[in-house]
């Protein structure tokens, strides 16, 4: 074998290599990501703290809705007794039949505020 074919032979060879090194990273990196994304979901099912459940009845007054207006005076609300309040003393009211829109920054309570209408069970709570 010549030596500008055996340099043409080696020079092929180092190229596949080059590309099975670049596949091989790339499959090593895929690896990794995916080992994050089991370490996370071990990490919430192991240590993360499920929410109290609410087990009080939630029976509405028999003429609830009168009128379809919404009031809020006041509300405050925290996740977990021992968090500190994501809303605080928020009051606004809707007049019945009209259509509203929650806009915000992330981080400024428009998910807080949508948990604070649903779980209303119709009574005053300081915490």
């Amino acid at each position: 074998m010549s030596e500008a074919a055996l340099a043409g032979f080696v020079l092929s060879y180092v190229l596949q290599l080059t590309q099975i090194f670049q596949f091989c990273t790339r499959q090593l990196i895929d690896t990794e990501t995916k080992m994050t994304t089991v370490e996370r979901l071990t990490y919430y099912v192991d240590t993360l703290v499920p929410e109290e459940i609410n087990t009080d009845p939630m029976v509405p007054v028999p003429q609830w809705p009168a009128q379809g207006e919404l009031s809020f005076n006041s509300v405050s609300m925290r996740y977990r007794a021992e968090l500190p309040l994501v809303l605080e003393n928020i009051s606004f009211s809707v007049p019945a039949g009209a259509k509203i829109g929650i806009v915000g920054r992330t981080g400024s309570g428009k998910s807080s505020l949508a948990v604070a209408l649903f779980r209303y069970s119709g009574r005053n709570r300081n915490d």
